[in-house]
């Protein structure tokens, strides 16, 4: 019966992983249809998640999408459905805004990874997201101070119920950080005078040179908010 369990296991846990997608799609209006995949052994030391747009064949002009997520995070459900989540916001921007077929769902090649779409779409669906630095831009997500919101409840249920043992003994902390860090000095938040400020994200050295002015109010950028170290 062990031997049987153990050869099943694959399987159990790519029923478990569609089962949810179906679930969020349900919650997330326009979330397209995707093959969701446990990441192999390689995959999962590179990263927690991933979405590759139109990657399957299916019959007709269009190719399924696919969402691969770690079996590191099998033992903690609540990373696990936000790294979920955080996929699904690529796909849900790769199927429903313009442009981001060439932007592949938030994703652009101009200098920044996770672009302010990204971040905009995570906050909606109800993830936090915090920047990070001036290449991967909006990449730090996970779940609010006041945890997993009430209607992900019955998919973390799922998650929790269904999931075999994953591929780590012990549970893992997840923050979506990109492997390069913040430089030392840190990063601070500057804001303009605008009537609706706008934001730029800057080295303290940079900072203290000043010199940097939107050219929309001619009011120089200001602010003392310090970006949480990584």
């Amino acid at each position: 019966m062990a031997t049987q369990r153990l050869r099943e296991r694959g399987y159990r846990a790519a029923r478990v992983l569609q089962s949810a997608w179906t679930r969020l799609r349900a919650l997330i209006p326009g979330l397209p249809v995707a093959v969701i995949i446990p990441l192999d052994a390689r995959g999962r030391r590179r990263a927690w998640g991933h979405f590759a747009p139109s990657t399957w064949r299916v019959r007709g002009p269009q190719s399924a999408h696919e969402v691969g997520l770690s079996p590191h995070l099998f033992e903690t459900p609540e990373a696990l459905l936000a790294t979920m989540v955080h996929e699904a916001v690529h796909a849900w921007l790769y199927a429903t805004v313009p442009g981001n077929q060439t932007h592949v769902g938030g994703v652009s090649r101009d200098g920044y990874y996770h672009r302010c779409e990204f971040r905009d779409a995570c906050v909606r669906v109800g993830l936090a997201c915090e920047f990070h630095n001036n290449r991967y831009g909006w990449t730090t997500t996970g779940w609010p101070e006041a945890g997993v919101p009430e209607q992900y409840r019955g998919v973390l249920r799922l998650l929790r119920r269904s999931l075999p043992w994953g591929s780590s003994r012990h549970p893992v902390t997840v923050t979506r950080v990109a492997v390069r860090r913040t430089p030392r000095t840190g990063h601070l938040r500057l804001q303009c005078g605008c009537a609706d400020p706008r934001t730029v994200y800057v080295a303290r050295t940079q900072a203290l040179r000043g010199g940097i002015v939107c050219t929309f109010c001619a009011c120089p950028f200001e602010g003392r908010a310090q970006m949480p170290s990584v």
